[in-house]
């Protein structure tokens, strides 16, 4: 198969886990060649605001009585015009054709899951007000085949410094879960995973 891979995270033991999964495939049999592509930057600014409309259009008796992080997120929301709203779906959906035509010449794109390790609870965001400015630099390898909508598989490919896993995304054709869910499951034959467990440490 030929795969493409993304180009670009954040942390040192994304990377390395990332490298390794690609090193994995190649011993495979697939082809792996990296990619110069950036879906999560062409589909940010439409899928933050539309993601807040969504929740706008929940009718929410007391909005003083929601998390702060979705009230932000509410309160943004309820700021899109009509036209706004119908623009952003437009433009999404021509991103997201370009995105799926980028990638027909291959049969999946592998990337990390997310761009950096685990958090510890209750740090991210850093603040309510920087929920919207922060989310994406975290999941920017995900949320955009919600728009796509390609099918999109995770699963283990390593371990941090403190025990806790590291993701590799699979996405693949339009249509084509059969075929990612094959791949998925000869890399896990590979390098299985179900006897591995996170460390257990006190705070």
């Amino acid at each position: 198969m030929k795969l493409a891979s993304a180009e670009s995270f954040h942390e040192s033991e994304v990377a390395a886990a990332f490298d390794a999964a690609c090193a994995t495939m190649r011993e495979m049999g697939h082809r792996v060649e990296p990619l110069a592509l950036d879906p999560g930057a062409m589909l940010v600014d439409c899928t933050r605001i539309l993601i807040c409309v969504g929740i706008a259009a929940i009718p929410i008796a007391n909005p003083d009585l929601v998390d702060p992080v979705v009230r932000e997120m509410y309160e943004f929301g309820r700021k899109v015009t009509g036209a706004d709203y119908v623009n952003l779906l437009a433009t999404m959906h021509n991103l997201a054709r370009a995105i799926v035509d980028r990638l027909k010449p291959y049969d999946a794109l592998l990337t990390p899951t997310m761009t950096r390790t685990a958090m510890r609870n209750g740090t991210f965001p850093s603040r309510p007000d920087r929920y919207l400015d922060e989310l994406w630099t975290w999941i920017a390898f995900e949320y955009p085949f919600n728009a796509t909508g390609q099918p999109a598989i995770t699963i283990p490919a390593g371990f941090d410094h403190h025990g806790l896993p590291i993701g590799l995304q699979i996405v693949g054709q339009p249509n084509g879960e059969f075929a990612l869910l094959a791949l998925a499951a000869a890399f896990e034959a590979v390098r299985p995973w179900r006897h591995l467990r996170p460390r257990l440490t006190e705070a």
